[in-house]
């Protein structure tokens, strides 16, 4: 799960702004994580077997494999915990979507400069019930937040605070 609390959001509320509702990221967005984290450890572990199998040039290839089975995981890892940094947060006066754990990227769009809410849902969404909201200015400016748990419901309820 995401960070259910909007820390960072709750501290840049403005002066009338509340938090409505707090939108949370479908569990197939860790799935895709954890997949480059084993992924870095079965080709980590490919590594020795160029040395014990390997000619002696073949070396490099364990030394290469090594490297890349450690830095694939680490990526692995480090989206896994930037997961839980995410904020997805409709307030009565803006929609937010922040990523980042130590440096913030942020997307905010106010709502009276809402023009529409878009959802978009492929085939394995609309089976597990995920799917990436896309809001729209007249400018077209656009903030995008994508697999939300349950976004039949975001929209819904993003579509009720414009």
């Amino acid at each position: 799960m995401a960070n259910i609390e909007a820390k960072y959001v709750k501290t840049t509320l403005s002066k009338g702004e509340k938090v409505k509702e707090i939108f949370q990221e479908h569990w197939i967005v860790k799935m895709a994580y954890w997949t480059l984290y084993f992924a870095g450890v079965v080709i980590l572990l490919m590594g020795p077997l160029f040395f014990y199998f390997g000619d002696p040039d073949g070396k490099v290839f364990g030394w290469l494999y090594i490297a890349g089975g450690i830095m694939l995981g680490l990526f692995g890892v480090y989206l896994n915990v930037e997961f839980y940094f995410r904020e997805i947060v409709l307030t009565n006066k803006r929609f937010v979507y922040k990523r980042g754990i130590i440096g913030r990227r942020t997307q905010e769009q106010l709502l009276v400069k809402t023009d529409t809410v878009e959802m978009n849902q492929g085939i394995v969404g609309r089976i597990l019930g995920y799917a990436t909201i896309k809001l729209t200015t007249t400018g077209g400016a656009k903030v995008v937040a994508g697999d939300l748990l349950d976004a039949q419901k975001a929209k819904k309820k993003i579509e009720e605070a414009l």
